[in-house]
């Protein structure tokens, strides 16, 4: 089999709040949530960075296990929730910590894979037929969001990136919303998101290649179409490396530094991707 894994911080690497991880076994992609409101009591750069830190080292050491995969993912809700709670003022934080994933793991004959919030898993069969998994509820607020930034930039005759304090109070409304049914589903202190993750299983001889990213690598198809996403898994298998994957991105985000004509919430996002081949 072939790994490879590649992560890159929107600001810096110091900053990336982006986990990836990958073995023979298992691997997963973690997002953490940038903060909105200022609000840390870790001892991390960020609490998010904490948080997706805190997750990585977990799964590390518990996905090996023949436990049933939700129940998993529960378990380490509560064990960081737990941590995270003896940190002095974490009963006053209004926007707890947060991370989307998108993970697989081999499991006797099977290949287990779960997604939720906004990472993204793209399976590619031994038959060729390559899918996409992912989740919209975060993405379709996120759209709503963006829609909203254009608009004030058009009326206030300013660039897509200068008009994001604009939007501020959306974005805050947006992140409060999480894990509830008129919002959206991501890690955090509730096991119940878990229910609304997509899980699923394929058999380990149909699976050809997996690939998970962060929606910061995702923007390569989701946003500046340089590839679909059936062209990203083609051209990794080829041999076009990550690195070179990333500076097509990086150099198509340059091009816009303003934002405007691929609108977003900012020039780049901390990005990262795996991708586990089966030969």
């Amino acid at each position: 089999m072939n790994k490879k894994i590649f992560s890159r911080g929107g600001i810096s690497n110091y900053k990336n709040e982006d986990c990836v991880y990958l073995n023979d076994s298992f691997g997963f992609v973690l997002d953490g949530a940038t903060g909105l409101i200022k609000e840390k009591i870790t001892n991390s750069i960020s609490d998010a960075k904490w948080y997706a830190k805190e997750m990585k080292n977990y799964f590390i050491k518990n996905l090996r296990s023949n436990k049933n995969l939700k129940e998993i993912l529960k378990d380490g809700i509560s064990l960081i929730n737990k941590k995270y709670n003896q940190f002095d003022g974490a009963k006053k934080i209004k926007s707890l910590p947060s991370a989307s994933i998108a993970l697989f793991r081999k499991l006797n004959d099977k290949i287990e894979y779960f997604v939720l919030g906004d990472c993204e898993l793209i399976i590619k069969t031994s038959d060729n037929k390559i899918n996409l998994i992912k989740r919209n509820d975060l993405s379709n607020l996120d759209s709503k969001n963006i829609k909203k930034l254009k608009e004030f930039a058009t009326n206030k005759k300013i660039n897509v990136v200068d008009a994001l304090p604009l939007i501020k109070e959306n974005l805050i409304e947006t992140r409060l919303s999480q894990n509830t049914d008129k919002g959206y589903w991501t890690l955090s202190n509730c096991k119940d998101a878990i229910d609304h993750g997509l899980y699923g299983t394929i058999d380990i001889k149909e699976v050809k290649q997996i690939i998970g990213l962060s929606d910061g690598f995702s923007q390569i198809y989701n946003v500046f179409h340089i590839y679909s996403f059936e062209q990203l898994a083609n051209e990794i298998e080829k041999g076009l490396s990550l690195d070179e994957i990333y500076n097509k991105l990086y150099k198509a985000q340059e091009s816009d530094k303003l934002c405007n004509k691929y609108p977003r919430f900012k020039i780049r996002d901390d990005a990262s991707i795996f991708d586990y081949e089966i030969k």
